[in-house]
């Protein structure tokens, strides 16, 4: 047997339909609009659960496996999945295909979710479409043909339900809810504004490719939300960049100063950044001014 041939089928790890999509929605917005009115809401305790999600899913989905911004233990990487995982954005190899064609199609025609096609089409609409999964490039991920990612993969369904169970052991029905329902739905909209609202409303300040169709913006506001995923311009014109945010003193990025905290205690190391300018004054996070 060659090595190709012993290599798993990444298809078969399809962490999505858009069947089973529908109905998680539909269930989840439900249960979100309920928790308001059956109990007493812990706002602080959902919001917690939602940053530590959303960091999950934008230093680990987006910044770490799509983009590799930085390198990292294969324990930790297996954490990011995890939590990714619980996220319910569809599974690592999904999430990260997905977005690695957005990025070589972005605003074309071929690209999954842009606003040429409607804002509910670009925020969430495309999530209920039965094709997209059948136009998933599985051989744009081969870098996450690795065991201990696909044992996550594979384990997916098992992960949810042991942390549903363990909440409800701790917490309760409500736990459910405050702990895990809330925060997912917070942050399938916090993640899914960088698609819709910052394609569509902000400052286009660098080209970004595909030249002549790229319509990534910088956002303020949607960056406040999202933890500097907003600052979607940078984003598309620097890649790999781990920061972005700071590409101006004003630009907040939460998620960054995250990975600086990582970084500092040796779990992550190999930082890209963006090239520092022999006339830039010195900012706190060691980046130029532009």
């Amino acid at each position: 047997m060659t090595v190709r041939e012993a290599e798993p089928d990444l298809a078969q790890y399809k962490g999505r339909s858009a069947a089973s999509t529908k109905v998680s929605f539909l269930i989840a917005h439900l249960l979100f609009a309920a928790y308001w009115f059956v109990g007493t809401p812990n706002v602080p305790g959902a919001l917690l659960v939602w940053f530590i999600l959303q960091v999950g899913v934008f230093a680990g989905f987006h910044r770490y496996f799509a983009h590799r911004s930085y390198k990292t233990h294969p324990w930790f990487e297996s954490v990011l999945a995890a939590l990714g995982c619980l996220a319910n954005q569809g599974g690592l190899l999904w999430w990260v295909s997905e977005h690695r064609h957005h990025h070589r199609t972005a605003d074309t025609d071929a690209d999954f979710h842009s606003p040429r096609d409607g804002f509910w089409h670009s925020h969430m609409g495309w999530l209920l479409r039965d094709d997209i999964d059948d136009r998933i490039k599985w051989d744009l991920i081969p870098d996450l043909r690795r065991p201990h990612l696909l044992w996550v993969e594979r384990h997916d369904t098992a992960i949810k339900l042991a942390y549903a169970a363990t909440l409800a052991l701790l917490f309760g029905w409500y736990g459910i809810l405050t702990y895990w329902i809330v925060p997912v739905v917070l942050c399938w909209h916090t993640s899914l504004a960088t698609n819709s609202f910052c394609h569509a409303f902000g400052s286009h300040r660098a080209a970004c490719p595909p030249k002549g169709s790229c319509a990534a913006r910088n956002n303020a506001l949607v960056a406040l939300v999202n933890l500097g995923e907003g600052w979607h311009n940078n984003h598309h014109a620097h890649p790999t960049y781990a920061h972005h945010g700071f590409h101006r003193w004003y630009e907040l990025d939460v998620v960054y100063l995250f990975l600086l905290v990582l970084e500092r205690l040796g779990i992550i190391w190999d930082v890209k950044r963006r090239p520092r300018r022999r006339d830039a004054h010195d900012l706190p996070l060691g980046m130029d001014a532009a």
